[in-house]
């Protein structure tokens, strides 16, 4: 589900259904959260969603035209529309942790 806020300040949600991608996984991460009981460095897997419900970037630029902005004094201009979940109990076949994250499917299949 995504929540977005509308100019009135009125929360609105929707139910999307995303679709499997692919999986990053991070070892030595420091999941110093009250999720986890203890605060050692563990893995992180990152679950990439693919999602139609969310819009690509509006700018369709080549990939070292990106590179360019991201290495310049304001790499927030660009923007990627993410959905990203909370750090959730969800496990893989070792029993490690992992979040999930969404995007466009057009955007990076």
């Amino acid at each position: 589900m995504i929540v977005e806020t509308d100019a009135a300040g009125e929360e609105e949600a929707w139910v999307v259904n995303p679709c499997p991608g692919y999986v990053i996984k991070f070892r030595e991460v420091n999941l110093a959260s009250e999720l986890f009981f203890d605060n050692k460095n563990s893995k992180l897997f990152l679950n990439i969603c693919h999602c139609l419900e969310l819009p690509p970037p509006i700018d369709d630029l080549e990939e070292d035209q990106v590179a360019a902005i991201l290495d310049s004094e304001d790499p927030s201009r660009y923007r990627i529309p993410l959905s990203v979940g909370e750090i959730e109990c969800i496990r893989d076949n070792k029993g490690e942790n992992a979040a999930k994250v969404g995007q466009n499917f057009l955007f990076f299949p």
